[in-house]
């Protein structure tokens, strides 16, 4: 599943041997979300790892979404990814699944103090800015990894499904695309040689979401769990995860079941 944004630029060319299938979404777009998860569910009836690494920073769109009141980085880096997850579930029963969310080192620097959790603005909010708004979304997803673990680990149908957060590194990549010109100068002429490269990022990722002692609930960094990088109360993620949950049971099912679609052989 590839988000708009990142559409235009995925690499076909080096994909074109590999079995894989495309399909593009818009993942400000929650009833599209939904509707291609219930899709890949009834497609594929046992996933065994979904790994939920799309995100935007300093989004240049406007600051809600286009079919609801939800700021935009939380819409997608977070919210997205929950609903996706929340409408897999029928096919991550299986024991042995594993979720990964891609989080981030700048969850530390999260605000989760602007709007109660427990208030419908906390998601659709004004931030100060795009930086505090993206840190703010990457926290809220490392608590909600940790809480949906969890609620797995307590669920009869889910207890073998496995659920982390992880920190990628500083990755080159098209994230930066909206930051000021002189930080993508920085980048390009001294930054980008000591950061690490998307593919390598990608595969340590996904070799996460594959080893044997993988311990759910953790954030990840480097493939090893760092304690206390996204500590947070038992009742603050349970808010983070209740909020998350009125979300989605109040997702309307898109009307548009014509998802662009690509197979590779």
């Amino acid at each position: 599943m590839v988000g708009n944004g990142c559409y235009d630029n995925f690499p076909m060319r080096e994909m074109m041997y590999a079995d894989l299938i495309v399909r593009r979404v818009d993942l400000a777009d929650l009833a599209e979300v939904k509707s291609l998860a219930m899709c890949l569910a009834k497609q594929f009836t046992s996933i065994d790892l979904v790994i939920c690494n799309a995100g935007v920073m300093l989004e240049s769109r406007s600051t809600t979404t286009t079919t609801s009141n939800i700021e935009i980085h939380q819409a997608v880096n977070l919210l997205s990814h929950a609903t996706l997850v929340h409408f897999l579930l029928p096919s991550l029963a299986e024991l042995g699944s594993r979720v990964v969310f891609v989080s981030s080192i700048t969850a530390h620097l999260g605000n989760l103090r602007r709007f109660p959790i427990e208030s419908p603005e906390f998601f659709c909010g004004h931030f100060r800015n795009g930086y505090e708004a993206y840190a703010t979304s990457k926290l809220a997803t490392a608590f909600y990894a940790q809480e949906l673990n969890s609620i797995f680990a307590k669920s009869t149908r889910s207890r073998g499904t496995t659920v982390v957060a992880v920190h990628p590194g500083c990755v080159a990549s098209g994230l930066y695309q909206h930051v000021n010109f002189a930080t993508k100068l920085l980048i390009r002429r001294i930054l980008k040689p000591i950061m690490r490269n998307p593919a390598n990022a990608a595969a340590e990722i996904v070799a996460l979401g594959c080893c044997d002692n993988l311990r759910g609930g953790c954030f990840y960094q480097h493939m090893i769990p760092v304690r206390d990088l996204c500590s947070a109360s038992d009742q603050q993620r349970q808010q983070i995860y209740e909020q998350v949950q009125r979300i989605i049971a109040n997702i309307q099912t898109s009307t548009d079941e014509n998802w662009e679609f690509r197979a590779l052989n």
